[in-house]
């Protein structure tokens, strides 16, 4: 069975109409200065912006491939909006 675009592209990762992965950033600070990371999902955004606020990271934001802007407070919403469990 042949894949499309539209298969490939669900809920966690954001595509372009030809079906490249859009990057979602995540952008924080900490005593030595600012990070702008990136990744290619939600889940995987999600994992990185966990990581950074374990090791004393502080405004730590996921920026969506839409401009929308999720802090931790509201790592929950982005979940739900796309549909996937919360952290065990």
């Amino acid at each position: 069975m042949r894949l499309d675009a539209a298969t490939v592209c669900g809920k966690l990762t954001f595509c372009t109409p030809e079906g490249a992965a859009m990057k979602f950033f995540i952008t924080a600070r900490d005593t030595a200065g600012s990070v702008t990371l990136h990744r290619e999902s939600v889940p995987a955004a999600l994992k990185k912006a966990g990581e950074l606020l374990s090791g004393g990271f502080f405004n730590v934001e996921i920026v969506m491939p839409d401009g929308a802007a999720y802090q931790p407070g509201e790592f929950e919403q982005l979940r739900q909006r796309v549909g996937i469990a919360g952290p065990e």
